[in-house]
């Protein structure tokens, strides 16, 4: 069990409670409740979002130079070998939905390492293989340089 500070928690667990109890009233049963955690802010120039659960090892990625005109860099957590959680600050509405399926998912991850160096126009993009999830989860940098420029 967790505790799970949202007004977005609060709204879905509410509805979920009602479901229960009108479906135990008719001897019914519904799904199991599946709330995937998420934070986000918005205030000034800054926008961030954050899902899933913030333990295990980090690993930065993208710019985080205070300098930058339009920063965009983020944090994945690791834990046990699978990705739990993942911070964007900057994203656009596709890159903040990858970031929450990717979360949602919680892909294996081969190394650290792997997070780092792979570059693709996609930031996450999930395929099923007899071993495991394979997940890839970094964006290309050489397009958000470009995107700054």
């Amino acid at each position: 069990m967790r505790r799970v500070v949202h007004v977005d928690h609060a709204r879905k667990s509410a509805e979920q409670a009602v479901k229960a109890i009108k479906a135990a009233e008719e001897w019914k049963s519904i799904p199991e409740y599946d709330y995937l955690p998420y934070f986000y802010s918005r205030a000034f120039d800054l926008s961030w979002q954050f899902y899933g659960d913030n333990v295990g090892e980090t690993v930065l990625f993208g710019d985080n130079d205070p300098k930058s005109p339009k920063p965009k860099f983020g944090s994945y957590w690791i834990k046990e070998g699978k990705l739990i959680g993942a911070f964007l600050e900057g994203g656009t509405f596709e890159e903040n939905k990858a970031i929450a399926k990717v979360a949602r998912t919680q892909p294996s991850v081969e190394s650290l390492t792997f997070l780092t160096t792979m570059t693709t126009k996609d930031v996450a993009s999930t395929s099923v293989n007899a071993n495991a999830v394979k997940v890839t989860v970094a964006w290309d940098y050489q397009n958000m340089k470009n995107a700054r420029s």
